[in-house]
């Protein structure tokens, strides 16, 4: 006979609880909120503050992999068992790592988003165009994160000075 708990979405017939076995509460993995980065500099993912509210049956253990990288990237994370992982993008664009957190019996996951691009590469396309002028305008005001691409001064807020930046960064870049 299979028991739904509501409560934490798991049957509690893989649980072992029809069996007489102790209820067990899955693991939370936290990932931390998405960032930016700059590719070929490292990236640090933080599974540290997932927890297991019950605490146990074991210790709690970490697995992270990627769900998505951007087209023919070979990147691979360092320490991925580990609540600290991580990696170097080798392409502009969006890397999802995802984490489970196990507590030997029942396991939490969490993605997080890493977008790799240059300055003023709003898209992470690799290219710094119109497209990315109108992202970047329609950004601000809004606070920015390290290496946040659309606030290439590095301010804390995409701001007038960013877009003008790129928009020179543009016209710099066109032919005479």
């Amino acid at each position: 006979r299979l028991v739904s708990d509501w409560s934490s979405d798991v049957c509690s017939s893989d649980l072992g609880y029809s069996q007489g076995l102790p209820k067990d509460v899955p693991a939370n993995a936290v990932t931390g909120p998405d960032q930016y980065a700059v590719p070929a500099n490292q990236v640090n993912l933080n599974g540290a503050g997932s927890g297991d509210p019950d605490s146990g049956p074991v210790a709690l253990s970490y697995k992270w992999w990627f769900n998505a990288l951007p087209p023919s990237s070979t990147v691979t994370l360092l320490n991925g068992n580990t609540s600290l992982p991580k990696f170097t993008p080798d392409r502009t664009g969006f890397y999802i790592a995802r984490l489970e957190a196990s507590d030997g019996f029942a396991s939490g996951f969490s993605n997080t988003l890493v977008t790799a691009a240059q300055k003023c590469d709003a898209d992470a396309n690799g290219v710094v165009n119109q497209i990315d002028i109108q992202l970047i305008q329609a950004a601000l005001g809004q606070t920015a994160g390290p290496n946040d691409p659309r606030d290439p001064l590095a301010r804390g807020t995409v701001s007038a000075a960013d877009l003008a930046y790129c928009q020179a960064q543009i016209t710099a870049s066109l032919p005479s």
